[in-house]
């Protein structure tokens, strides 16, 4: 883990989940006592209902079935939008095809004429943007893992278009929240991250891994119990963070719930174009 500190922000950058999970594991911190609170802790999706299931989602980076239906239906919203209409206009970088003699899909066409070159690449030309999109996986006590599946099911196709038009993506869980209590008066800071890499530009998109991050447990389990151990106390408020702070966690765009009110297809078009 590596720790941040800069401006009104403190920012821990964990080099994996697991590196996450096992800094939870530190922490004495107790989330689950009482049937009430362990069902606000975990929702009750039968997939991951506690905290043996949970942990065991996230390490194998799998999400909850209700999620990849959810993404289906977003899917088929933006079809039926204007979107590819409005996406046209936006600059992409430009892709091509190129024949090699090292690696590639197989050209029979080439092998049968006696071509060396017989492998075929799809390869973008020109610098290569890329785009460092933190998933904000810290959502506020009223909401359900309806809200949580959302959000995720929002990040992974806010991915594929960027991908899509010839951007490199990395993806980081990213626990943004304003600071309060005891957490504030320990840390000084008004701003708190926690981070965790998800997807490196090199790694094709991983859907299920996205939706991982939709695990209510993730945050009031896992992530209370990291900032019990890191600070003594757990808590803050669920805040978009400024731009200082996203520049701090080094990331470009942040991913959270509030995509999922109103026009998203007016929300990604105008954050694409601020890229």
């Amino acid at each position: 883990m590596n720790k941040i500190e800069k401006n009104d922000a403190v920012i821990y950058n964990f080099a994996s989940i697991s590196e996450f999970i096992e800094t939870a594991s530190k922490s004495k911190y107790n989330n689950i006592s009482g049937a009430s609170r362990k069902q606000w802790v975990f929702d009750t999706d039968p997939e991951a209902d506690n905290r043996t299931k949970t942990i065991a989602l996230l390490k194998a980076g799998k999400g909850l079935s209700s999620v990849r239906r959810l993404s289906k239906k977003y899917r088929e919203e933006f079809e039926n939008s204007n979107f590819n209409d409005i996406m046209s206009q936006i600059k992409s970088v430009k892709r091509v095809r190129r024949f090699n003699d090292f690696n590639g899909n197989l050209d029979l066409d080439r092998v049968m004429s006696g071509d060396p070159c017989f492998w075929e690449r799809v390869e973008r030309d020109g610098k290569v943007k890329i785009v460092r999109i933190g998933i904000n996986f810290c959502l506020s006590v009223g909401n359900s893992i309806k809200d949580f599946s959302r959000m995720v099911a929002l990040s992974a196709i806010f991915a594929e278009i960027l991908e899509n038009m010839g951007y490199g993506v990395e993806i980081y869980g990213a626990s943004m929240f304003s600071t309060i209590g005891r957490v504030k008066r320990k840390t000084g800071a008004k701003w708190c991250g926690l981070l965790f890499p998800v997807k490196a530009v090199t790694e094709p998109l991983d859907f299920d891994r996205i939706y991982s991050l939709g695990l209510p447990g993730l945050l009031r389990d896992v992530q209370f119990r990291v900032e019990e151990y890191l600070h003594g106390d757990h808590g803050g408020l669920c805040e978009a963070p400024p731009q200082d702070v996203l520049k701090a966690s080094d990331v470009d765009v942040i991913v959270e719930k509030s995509w999922t009110n109103g026009n998203q297809v007016e929300q990604i078009v105008q954050t694409i174009n601020s890229l």
